[in-house]
């Protein structure tokens, strides 16, 4: 895959950081009750300010070939597919599912990332090949590998969730009932 980016000019990069440190003050005025997306909203300030400072300061850093990042997601997205199910063997196998649900729960995490990973990969490459290379710190911190963690973090829950509460619970009611007979003795 062949992907071309941008370097940025020094006046978008001073546009860029100015807008940015004027949305992180915004956010200083938005009300506490919205506290987990400004806690993302001033990250994600930070971080395009990070990367405007960082072009301002060593510029010949943003003449990068964005080509082998792309390429390297790619091939990790792959050794994923053969990591995935000893992921799930170690991990999920271990709750008391059926052997059907536990095999479902490794089809539907191999499925996503067999799905997901081209049109992730597909909008990171699109968002900048569009824009510049100033968006690649934010890109790779926040939007990498995050949202797919995420995302097999949710489906490994809702497999867990589906294993009756009391057969979830024995492991932590018979350390309580050994302690009791312990205290007795």
């Amino acid at each position: 895959m062949q992907v071309t980016a941008n370097a940025p000019t020094v006046v978008q990069a001073w546009v860029t950081l100015v807008v940015l440190a004027l949305l992180f003050v915004v956010s200083l005025l938005v009300p506490r009750r919205h506290l987990p997306f400004i806690y993302f909203w001033r990250v994600t300030t930070f971080l395009g300010m990070g990367s405007s400072l960082a072009f301002l300061w060593f510029p010949t850093l943003f003449q990068v070939q964005v080509s082998d990042y792309f390429n390297s997601l790619m091939q990790i997205n792959g050794i994923l597919l053969w990591i995935m199910p000893v992921l799930h063997a170690a991990l999920l196998y271990i709750f008391p599912l059926g052997m059907l649900q536990k095999l479902l729960a490794t089809l539907v995490a191999v499925a996503f990332v067999v799905v997901s990973a081209p049109f992730h990969v597909g909008t990171l490459v699109w968002i900048v090949h569009e824009t510049n290379t100033l968006v690649l710190l934010p890109i790779y911190l926040l939007a990498t590998f995050l949202p797919p963690v995420l995302a097999q973090l949710g489906i490994y829950s809702y497999f867990v969730s589906k294993a009756s509460v009391s057969e979830r619970r024995s492991v932590a009611r018979a350390a309580r009932a050994a302690a009791r007979t312990v205290a007795k003795a």
